[in-house]
């Protein structure tokens, strides 16, 4: 019976969720190959009679330098997507006083960007899928992001709703795009830890927004507010 530890390696395309495994044993002859063990000791047969195989987990400890950049990107992104998305809350009532809206043209505002994301995902999701997804986070958090500058240069309610609605759409391009890139990234052992650190982000970013939009609005009015973050 020959003895050997397995350690991971990088999955081929068509494998992106199984694990590679080196095997080396007595005589220093090596084999690769395919197992879907975790953490696990098994017998497998080879050429050369029967070897115990030895697997351990993936930790988050393990992740490359690519893959931790990978993930500081996208948590960032994710940070500055939710910060223009929840800002406009804040802003409710300088943005009330200034157009004389009524609380259902508030109402508007909010269901306009949340309408249009909702609508645009799924064809852009599928465009992220024949596209770099890299050109398609890219190309969306510039569009947002105009989208959000322009929204404090809007002269009137209705060029307000149109910009909320644009800034949907640059955050519906990101969105699909991200989750497809933890998932081509990451092997599935750490995949759940990956995404708790990419909605960390999120959430960050959202308390982030509302907070300073208060701030920016008492300190220098609502489109000061749009302008800074965009």
């Amino acid at each position: 019976m020959f003895w050997a530890k397995c350690w991971r390696r990088k999955s081929p395309p068509h494998l992106s969720d199984g694990k590679r495994y080196w095997s080396r044993f007595l005589g220093g002859r090596g084999i690769v190959g395919y197992f879907g063990c975790r953490g696990l000791t098994f017998w497998t047969p080879s050429l050369w009679g029967i070897q115990q195989i030895e697997c351990f987990q993936m930790k988050i400890s393990d992740l490359s330098g690519k893959q931790w950049r990978v993930l500081l990107i996208l948590m960032l992104v994710n940070f500055v997507n939710y910060v223009d998305r929840q800002i406009v809350f804040s802003l409710f009532p300088s943005i009330r006083r200034d157009f004389g809206l009524s609380y259902v043209q508030l109402g508007y505002l909010a269901t306009a960007f949340t309408v249009v994301l909702s609508l645009v995902s799924f064809p852009l999701g599928m465009l992220a899928d024949r596209i770099s997804r890299r050109a398609m986070i890219s190309a969306g958090v510039l569009f947002w992001s105009g989208a959000t500058f322009v929204s404090g240069l809007a002269g009137s309610f209705r060029a307000l709703l149109i910009a909320r609605g644009l800034v949907g759409i640059g955050e519906a391009a990101y969105t699909p795009a991200g989750a497809a890139v933890i998932s081509a990234s990451f092997p599935r052992d750490v995949r759940a830890r990956v995404q708790g650190a990419f909605d960390a982000g999120m959430f960050i970013g959202g308390a982030t927004g509302i907070a300073l939009g208060g701030i920016m609005a008492v300190a220098f009015g609502w489109r000061f507010a749009f302008f800074l973050v965009g």
